[in-house]
């Protein structure tokens, strides 16, 4: 075991981690959060609904990639220090990622296709899950490899995009979008932010399906199984109550719930930063035996997601008045939105700080 001591290099690396992996997702998780701002406005209670629902599948979708690739191959690339093992590790998540994110979009458009109707939203609800899911292993796999202006560049590409895209749809539209095409811009941005990761990060890009790389996805499938269970249990608790209004109430009731929710995505995603950082550290630490500065990163991030999560709930309390007034207005008059907003932030605050402690282990 190495013994611990205060290394001002390896804290000054982990700031500079954490800056840019923030930066990056405060990028995006900007530009979703302003989307979903405007869309509350400018779209009607059953639209908007539909917009969450897909968003919420694409946030599930993201968990089970997680669990299935993404976690895995972040753990087994952060072990090797080989050039060829980490490439050959690459090779092995990358396909497997790639086939887990075709088969999760051809089943979401399929079941949007048989409850909602319309082909073209459903194929762009499809592929939008489909290509979120496939860029969230990309950027994994680059936090694992430590490559954190490749991550920044492809979150400031997707963004850009993204926001130039929406201008573009709303001066078109005259300002009211339509579902589909708010799913579209979303696609187009995550296939530049793929490309740019891809073409900056890596190398030749290498998939393959050969006896030896399913022979070592299948090694560690036992491991991968026991995610999977928890994932889906936590799922179930966490987004059961989604799709039972969804089901029995439609996607207008929904809406309300999906406008709270949202209140809270920029310090999701923003804190998942922290995990994307964390998780690499955890893993290079253990392996070398250096336990003390594991503790020292636990404890850090744990404080400062906790704080973090405090402080937003009062700028949230703090600005209520400003909030309902400018977002939601008449069109949530009726509901109870103080309520809806508080329970989201509970939900956050406990959700955001158990994955402290589950990156670990």
């Amino acid at each position: 075991m190495v013994p611990f001591r205060f290394m001002p290099r390896e804290v000054f690396v982990l700031g500079r981690n954490y800056l840019f992996s923030l930066g990056g997702e405060g990028l995006q998780s900007g530009f979703h959060f302003v989307l979903n701002l405007i869309l509350i406005r400018a779209l009607t209670m059953y639209d908007y609904g539909m917009f969450a629902i897909v968003f919420i599948v694409g946030g599930i979708s993201l968990t089970y990639g997680n669990a299935l690739v993404s976690v895995p191959a972040t753990v087994h690339i952060s072990k090797f220090k080989s050039p060829g093992s980490v490439a050959f590790q690459d090779v092995v998540f990358g396909s497997v990622a790639l086939a887990i994110s075709a088969a999760v979009a051809v089943i979401v458009a399929t079941a949007m296709w048989f409850t909602i109707g319309p082909v073209m939203e459903a194929l762009a609800g499809g592929a939008f899950v489909g290509l979120w899911t496939l860029r969230n292993h990309v950027r994994a796999t680059l936090f694992a490899r430590r490559a954190m202006s490749t991550i920044m560049v492809s979150d400031l590409s997707y963004s850009a995009s993204g926001i130039a895209l929406v201008v573009f749809l709303l001066w078109l539209q005259s300002g009211v979008p339509v579902v589909t095409s708010v799913l579209w811009v979303l696609i187009v941005a995550n296939v530049l932010a793929i490309y740019v990761a891809l073409k900056r990060g890596r190398g030749p890009i290498r998939v393959s399906f050969r006896r030896g790389v399913r022979d070592r996805y299948h090694a560690i499938w036992p491991d991968i199984a026991w995610s999977l269970f928890g994932v889906t249990m936590w799922n179930i608790q966490g987004q059961a109550p989604m799709f039972l209004v969804a089901a029995i109430a439609g996607p207008a009731a929904y809406a309300p719930i999906a406008s709270g929710i949202v209140l809270f995505s920029p310090l999701r995603l923003t804190l998942g930063a922290i995990f994307n950082v964390i998780r690499p550290e955890f893993t290079a630490g253990l392996a070398d035996g250096r336990y003390g500065w594991v503790r020292l990163t636990f404890y850090s991030s744990f404080a400062v997601i906790v704080l973090s999560c405090l402080a937003f709930g009062a700028c949230l309390w703090l600005g209520w008045s400003f909030i309902d007034a400018h977002i939601y207005g008449e069109k949530f008059a009726h509901t109870s939105m103080p309520l809806i907003v508080a329970l989201a932030w509970i939900s956050t605050l406990l959700a955001i700080s158990y994955h402290v402690p589950l990156s670990l282990y």
